[in-house]
């Protein structure tokens, strides 16, 4: 995971520009003041556009392989969060014939 304070910048976004969700001076991309770039520019989303293309360094992965693994680490941590929080919360006063797991499989994906 790369930790460069940089990196963590999502770049300004806001729908009251629109699609391109930056101001644009002359044509141009603009962000406010306090930010670097506009999300587009950095485009950390595409593989083969924008900053997501670049490589963090000699041999390194690209941004956007990064940004697909901290994605993906973040889902993973933010999943088993919910899972533990709700076989926890609902196991109390439960009788010990109910199969919490079942129960998260069922709140997750529902009925089979």
């Amino acid at each position: 995971m790369h930790d460069d304070p940089a990196f963590q910048e999502f770049g300004y976004f806001s729908l009251w520009y629109g699609v391109s969700g930056c101001p644009k001076i002359a044509g141009k991309l603009e962000p406010p003041r306090g930010y670097s770039y506009c999300h587009e520019q950095i485009a950390k989303d595409h593989p083969d556009k924008g900053h997501g293309a670049d490589r963090i360094g000699v041999g390194c992965p690209t941004y956007h392989e990064v940004a697909v693994l901290q994605a993906t680490r973040a889902t993973r941590q933010l999943w088993k969060a919910l899972h533990d929080y709700i076989v926890t919360k609902y196991s109390v006063g439960t009788t010990t014939d109910t199969d919490m797991e079942a129960v998260f499989v069922q709140l997750a994906w529902g009925a089979e």
